[in-house]
């Protein structure tokens, strides 16, 4: 079972480190709140550490000092010895060399491994700990206290929880540089705290993460694989996964059921994060099977897209035309929405909505093109038989066959659980040059 154990981590870790590489080379991993640099720069001097070593310490005999290591965490965290870390060295760490589960990492505790290979320091075990916020006992291996640091270890708990945090706001534990594997749960996330987990491997679990309550962790440069389900997001839990339009590096894929279910009642900006799928070309589901990527059963969204900026003008320099209804970022709940705006003239218009942000060619400086026209998936213009300046149906709108405007369908309804963006311009009297135009505006239509 051990070795079967190891193989499965040894393959996480391998995708794992692509992914890294990928991140570094590509230069999309924004930094945010803690950092893997910045721990690295405040690492403990020798005086400060605390050592264990499963295979050769002693628990009677070792004093914590490397020389003389503790043989368990649990003893070296019940020596109250003032220092901050425990640095496991190489081995396995479990009942059978005498830990004691849950292992609880206490406030501002830092527990780290091999800083070289998360894979030589291995957790293994768990035990009954009664929460103090769900008031129901769990099977967990470790709980992280409040700014408590696990880092460079891999952890495992076989039909249980790997591991557990319920620290309050403000409170800032961390993961980084480790895998969790081999688990009912890989964590488990249940109160207001910002747990950030960073540059982690969580795969080979039923559920990767599970986020109840008002979580609200901060993934960065994590890998989440490999899964019956990666991530689930319940109640008000609001994990950030990007920051200033990056994916911070975070990569969900290849879970069996589906990457992402999201029960919860908030909507969450996932942008940037790697799926399966390009983002643009997969829709979101209900049912979480088949290896989907993403599935809503909630009141809450997914923004997994592109999110534009609000009141800016598509084609720059143009007077802003006011777009209503659907409104900047809302979830509608019909495939065939009506557009409501307020016009600035009486010009020749057109109104488009497409499953691609619109991209704007500018020969000679002037912007009068849309070039990716092949993206819009309905449009309007007052030369059809139905509609009227600032008020259209959706049944008043057409479908282009090809780039000739007069090549056209009757409306196909909009797919269910994706987003679309929309906007509306004018051109100047004589219909040589584009004078007005909204915002790029985007709704979600909803699953159900």
């Amino acid at each position: 079972m051990f070795n079967l154990i190891m193989k499965n981590r040894a393959f996480i870790l391998a995708i794992f480190l692509i992914m890294t590489a990928v991140a570094a080379c590509s230069g999309d991993s924004a930094s945010h709140g803690t950092s893997s640099l910045d721990i690295e720069k405040s690492a403990p001097t020798p005086l400060n550490i605390t050592y264990v070593s499963a295979e050769q310490g002693d628990d009677t005999f070792g004093n914590g000092d490397k020389e003389a290591p503790y043989k368990t965490i649990t003893f070296a965290l019940a020596a109250h010895d003032f220092k901050r870390t425990i640095e496991l060295l190489p081995g396995l760490y479990n009942r059978d060399t005498g830990e004691t589960f849950p292992i609880i990492i206490p406030a501002m505790k830092i527990i780290r491994g091999s800083l070289d290979d998360p894979n030589a320091v291995v957790i293994s075990g768990s035990g009954t700990f009664n929460s103090e916020v769900t008031n129901t006992p769990r099977l967990v291996s470790l709980v992280l206290g409040d700014g408590a640091t696990l880092s460079s270890v891999t952890v495992t708990a076989n039909e249980a929880i790997a591991i557990w945090e319920e620290n309050g706001v403000h409170s800032h534990p961390v993961i980084l540089d480790s895998i969790i594997a081999d688990s009912e749960h890989g964590i488990v996330s249940v109160n207001a705290s910002s747990l950030t987990i960073i540059s982690t491997a969580i795969g080979n679990n039923i559920t990767g993460v599970e986020l109840l309550n008002s979580s609200a962790p901060i993934f960065e440069n994590t890998l989440i694989t490999l899964n019956e389900v990666g991530i689930t997001i319940q109640d008000e839990a609001a994990p950030l996964f990007n920051f200033r339009a990056s994916g911070m590096g975070n990569t969900i894929v290849n879970n069996s059921n589906c990457d992402l279910r999201h029960f919860g009642e908030n909507d969450i900006s996932m942008v940037g994060v790697r799926w399966d799928d390009n983002a643009f070309e997969f829709s979101t589901d209900n049912t979480c099977s088949g290896g989907a990527n993403i599935v809503v059963q909630g009141l809450g969204a997914i923004d997994y897209q592109f999110v534009p900026a609000e009141s800016v003008s598509v084609f720059p320099g143009t007077r802003l035309i006011i777009i209503t209804q659907p409104a900047f970022g809302s979830v509608i709940y019909t495939q065939e929405p009506n557009f409501t705006w307020n016009p600035i003239s009486s010009n020749a218009s057109m109104l488009v909505v497409m499953d691609r942000p619109p991209a704007v060619n500018s020969p000679g400086g002037d912007p009068s093109k849309i070039v990716n026209i092949d993206r819009i998936r309905w449009f309007w213009h007052p030369g059809l038989p139905s509609g009227t300046q600032g008020i259209v149906n959706f049944s008043d709108g057409r479908v282009l066959n090809s780039e000739t405007i007069t090549d056209t369908s009757p409306a196909i309804p909009l797919t269910k659980g994706r987003s679309y963006y929309w906007a509306v311009w004018e051109w100047n009297e004589d219909k040589t040059r584009i004078v007005a135009s909204s915002g790029l505006n985007y709704f979600r239509i909803d699953t159900q």
